[in-house]
């Protein structure tokens, strides 16, 4: 797929789920979490040998529901910090020396 045809399916901004505050008891949505407006798109650009993913599948997974825990099997979510998820998506933009190519598949997390 051309580099110019990915661009121009993505939308203009991205956004990102950030912990607003820990839960106690039951999560509630709109007070544990924050959606937060980013950077344009058209803005970003990788470092080097770094890539921008869009992300095309996010894993939901009930271990996110741990890491909210102070007390966490591992380093728990910050307040103000964006959630952690593994997810699978395809390169839009590579940077200097990036052994990545535009239109590849990538997973990660």
């Amino acid at each position: 797929m051309r580099r110019d045809l990915i661009l121009m399916s993505l939308p203009p901004t991205y956004t990102r789920v950030v912990l607003a505050e820990r839960p106690v008891g039951d999560i509630v949505p709109h007070k544990t979490f924050r959606i937060e407006p980013e950077h344009k798109l058209a803005d970003l650009e990788p470092g080097e040998k770094q890539v921008l993913v869009a992300v095309d599948y996010l894993s939901l997974d009930p271990a996110m529901l741990l890491w909210l825990n102070k007390n966490a099997y591992r380093e728990p979510v910050q307040i103000g910090d964006t959630m952690d998820a593994e997810g699978l998506g395809t390169i839009v933009k590579t940077g200097k020396d990036s052994k990545w190519k535009v239109g590849q598949t990538v997973k990660g997390g």
